[in-house]
């Protein structure tokens, strides 16, 4: 039987945690962009054709709530690529050192993208519910305002 270094084997599987979550991570993203999208695309399609049957305000507050959701979602999304390009910069200065200098460097740069992270994740929470709840709301009144056209006309 052989003996395995315990710090080895802990190094591993917290590699191997680590892959797993970004792995999660990137398909979550993917996930809520593609739902997103669609969503918004789906949305403007069924309040072009139907906007002839809601009244002004309803036609004015359902595209401004979603368009306020929109807005957020891809100011959002905007930040997030500006971090996320700053941390793979910050990643390629950190790896470009002597390699006596590399885990110093290293450890600089998890510290650092490690309160970028904690940044957008708790940047992502507020975000994901206001654009969230103005486009439900606005999807609500175009709904409604459809739904009483189709019971009131003739």
């Amino acid at each position: 039987m052989g003996t395995s270094d315990p710090g080895t084997l802990n190094r591993e599987a917290m590699k191997d945690l680590r892959e797993a979550q970004s792995m999660l991570f990137d398909k979550a993203s993917t996930y809520t962009k593609l739902i997103f999208g669609l969503a918004y695309g789906g949305f403007f399609a069924f309040w072009s054709g139907t906007k002839q049957y809601l009244t002004p305000k309803q036609l004015v507050w359902s595209a401004l709530l979603v368009t306020v959701s929109l807005m957020l979602f891809v100011l959002f999304e905007v930040f997030n690529a500006a971090i996320l390009s700053h941390m793979a910069i910050r990643f390629a200065k950190s790896t470009n050192v002597p390699v006596a200098d590399l885990p110093a460097s290293l450890l600089d740069f998890q510290r650092s993208s490690a309160r970028l992270t904690k940044a957008l994740a708790v940047a992502w929470y507020p975000t994901f519910f206001l654009s969230l709840s103005s486009g439900l709301v606005g999807v609500a009144i175009v709904l409604r305002g459809w739904v009483h056209w189709l019971y009131t006309t003739k």
